[in-house]
């Protein structure tokens, strides 16, 4: 389960990542690149959460999904910082569109 999810976070991230490096040239890719940072942030989140309801079994109950919050949290933090790096390049690019 780690595997498919760390899978799917990259792969999420590198979709936003390549949309970012375009997204100054061709400006009708910036509505997309934030709608779909804030569902893999909403993702992120709610899947932290689910991972953490879940009951533990085994001879250590409390960490039985452990290795899944972290990927979960670590996503999460990864794309929130892509998000602040994608308004601060879209600000500078506004401004730099203005001049």
């Amino acid at each position: 389960m780690d595997i498919i999810l760390m899978l799917l976070f990259t792969a999420a991230f590198v979709l936003s990542l390549i949309l970012l490096i375009t997204a100054p040239k061709k400006s009708k890719r910036w509505p997309f690149l934030f709608i779909s940072l804030a569902v893999e942030i909403i993702v992120s989140a709610v899947l932290i959460a689910v991972f953490d309801s879940l009951p533990g079994n085994g001879m250590m109950p409390g960490f039985t999904y452990l290795g899944e919050w972290m990927v979960c949290f670590a996503a999460l933090i990864a794309y929130i910082i892509l998000t602040l790096v994608s308004a601060i390049v879209g600000i500078i690019t506004l401004i730099k569109k203005k001049k």
